[in-house]
């Protein structure tokens, strides 16, 4: 079990990368910047070379998906006035 942890290169970083700019997406749209939907949809995109590597059709299709979303809140915000 020990030695499947420490493969961090199996997937090449894509996996690491995707989930960073994931985390950091969500930070960002937390405080309300719209910027991390770009973010998010650089994740996805990480995430869609990632599931073509684990060969996961599950995991490709999350991806497509979830890129198509966050390009959709990307075009769909909306800068509230206080």
């Amino acid at each position: 079990m020990l030695q499947g942890l420490l493969q961090l290169d199996r997937y090449l970083g894509f996996d690491l990368v995707s989930a960073g700019c994931g985390l950091a997406g969500l930070y960002l749209l937390g405080n309300s910047n719209r910027y991390g939907f770009l973010l998010c949809m650089l994740a996805s995109a990480f995430g869609i070379v990632f599931g073509a590597l684990a060969q996961s059709v599950p995991l490709l299709l999350l991806h497509v998906i979830l890129l198509f979303v966050n390009l959709r809140g990307f075009q769909r915000w909306q800068v509230r006035l206080a």
